[in-house]
């Protein structure tokens, strides 16, 4: 009897009532350094950065290091983090969006820094920006930041070999 009654509310309410949009998968993006595009999202550039995107110094190994994660890593999903729209004045639907690549506990973006592709600081989020994720997923997700800045930092890798 409930489920018959939450069957009828919800064609009642119709397209009010919305199921969430499968994630999507991070195989069907195309990347180009730490931006990516696909043709599922076709007024949208990804990007594995929060900030510092244009300008942050990238390390030469990272496509590579993108390539073979993905590799390893098939069924992993972006999480969008934030957005910025639009992003061309001429396309008002267009947006980039920074998002993280994940596979259960693997994170690319952390992956990333951990190999010295790029500093730890362009995963903030700018002043004033909240995330999409809860305050803790996004704590959590800032302490291993933290230790893959460290380890890479230690090991002299990439962007952090003249790192002090």
């Amino acid at each position: 009897m409930r489920a018959t009654l939450l069957a009828i509310l919800a064609i009642a309410l119709g397209s009010s009532v919305q199921a969430e949009p499968d994630p999507q998968l991070a195989s069907t993006v195309k990347w180009a350094g730490h931006f990516g595009s696909s043709a599922t999202v076709p007024h949208a550039v990804f990007c594995l950065m929060g900030r510092g995107f244009f300008q942050t110094p990238t390390s030469e190994d990272m496509p590579k290091i993108i390539e073979s994660w993905m590799r390893e890593h098939p069924k992993a999903v972006l999480v969008p983090i934030a957005s910025i729209q639009p992003v061309v004045d001429k396309a008002p639907e267009s947006k980039l969006t920074y998002v993280w690549v994940v596979d259960g506990e693997s994170n690319l973006n952390i992956e990333l820094v951990r190999q010295g592709c790029f500093a730890w600081q362009t995963q903030a989020l700018p002043r004033g920006q909240e995330p999409n994720v809860g305050p803790k997923q996004y704590e959590a997700f800032v302490q291993k930041l933290a230790e893959a800045a460290q380890y890479a930092s230690d090991h002299k890798l990439g962007v952090m070999k003249n790192d002090k």
